[in-house]
């Protein structure tokens, strides 16, 4: 699998689904700070990581680990340059605003490390 894939396609994909829902909410006149909308946030970016971390197939732990961490710097870029300029820097405010940078962090070493066991 291509590098650039697995350290750029995949966390913007991730992105850009959470972008798109949280777009129509947006769109329906739905509020966006709500609660279940935090979770359904998160789920779509938990889901995300581990089909794609699955998918990339990291072999190591610590190859997961740099996923995982390229992953978020992506994310928080991608949250300042799309929701930052409407928000403003009071979004970082609400500690809910980190926990999908957290999700790759430790799910890809997670799952470097359990499809290393699957392979023995």
């Amino acid at each position: 699998m291509k590098k650039w894939k697995v350290y750029f396609l995949y966390p913007f994909l991730i992105f850009l689904l959470v972008f798109i829902f949280i777009a129509l909410l947006f769109i329906l006149g739905i509020e966006t700070d709500q609660t279940w909308v935090w979770i359904c946030g998160l789920l779509i970016v938990v889901i995300g990581v581990f089909i794609l971390a699955k998918r990339s197939k990291p072999a190591t732990m610590k190859e997961g680990l740099k996923i995982g961490v390229v992953w978020s710097l992506l994310f928080i870029i991608f949250d300042a340059v799309t929701i930052v300029p409407f928000e403003g820097w009071s979004y970082y405010a609400d500690w809910r605003a980190f926990l999908p940078y957290i999700v790759p962090i430790i799910l890809t070493p997670l799952i470097a490390s359990y499809e290393k066991r699957l392979l023995k």
